[in-house]
């Protein structure tokens, strides 16, 4: 049982790195945006 919540833990942490990976670079380009004007 304790491994198949460590399995579940496992797949949300990936879920939020790829959601972390696909926000990430619009929060850089706005970053770079804002910086320039």
């Amino acid at each position: 049982l304790a491994h198949q919540v460590n399995e579940v833990n496992l797949a949300s942490q990936v879920q939020e790195e790829k959601q972390v990976m696909l926000e990430s670079p619009v929060i850089f380009v706005h970053r770079r945006v804002a910086f320039k004007t």
